[in-house]
């Protein structure tokens, strides 16, 4: 587990959490009553990837809330008061008792890790986590669905298959972080946000005249994205 804290015109909470930090066994102690529920339907109902990864999930958004308000209010709520609830779109939200207006929230998963970042109430974030070792079959051909004709041939004209992989996974966390800050996601359609001014750290990304701004963080195994509404 470490902090990723780019500097950022707002307070934000960013947290990684690998597998390997995450004790199973102990689940039922820090969930809240509903997510015990869900977490026994998921082990009933779905293959162990999927349940772990959830938990994986809920574990590095309530370290992240705890760290967040001991940040700003120097104590923060029990383990099980806090609830990692899904919205009508399907985004995650906090619930938490005795709090009316609970700080902004969002959660990524990629194989055995989770990122999770945790802001001021109103403040419209996301996250995206991917492994740099993943590779698809075809980088080209999959930035021909995930781009409009203007987008693709401004950052993929001219590149070969291998320089098509490692632009491809910069574009995908950056969209796929401002997908999760509009609170509704792609919706079938990354051909919409379409990534602007992208430098080794940073990016715009403009969706439906919004413009998102974005930071990226990486090392040899993981990228990491971290977008919000600028």
């Amino acid at each position: 587990m470490f902090d990723w804290q780019p500097q950022l015109p707002f307070d934000v909470v960013l947290l990684h959490l690998q597998g390997d930090e995450l004790d199973e066994s102990q689940a039922e102690t820090w969930l809240s009553e509903a997510e015990r529920l869900r977490y026994r339907e998921l082990l009933e109902t779905s293959v162990a990837k999927r349940a772990r990864q959830w938990l994986l999930g809920r574990r590095a958004a309530k370290l992240a809330c705890r760290r967040w308000f001991e940040r700003q209010q120097q104590t923060s709520p029990e383990w099980t008061a806090i609830t990692i609830a899904n919205d009508e779109w399907g985004a995650p939200r906090l619930e938490i008792s005795g709090y009316q207006v609970p700080p902004s929230l969002s959660i990524s998963h990629c194989d055995d890790e989770s990122l999770a970042a945790v802001a001021a109430h109103g403040q419209h974030l996301g996250v995206d986590i991917e492994r740099c070792g993943a590779r698809r079959a075809s980088a080209l051909g999959l930035a021909r669905r995930f781009c409009d004709e203007a987008e693709f041939q401004h950052w993929f004209d001219g590149l070969d298959e291998p320089g098509a992989q490692t632009r491809m996974l910069r574009l995908w966390v950056l969209k796929e972080a401002a997908a999760k800050a509009t609170g509704r996601g792609f919706q079938g359609r990354p051909q919409t946000f379409t990534v602007e001014a992208l430098r080794d750290d940073s990016a715009w990304v403009r969706h439906q005249g919004v413009r998102y701004e974005a930071r990226l963080w990486a090392d040899d195994e993981r990228l990491m994205s971290l977008a919000w509404e600028g």
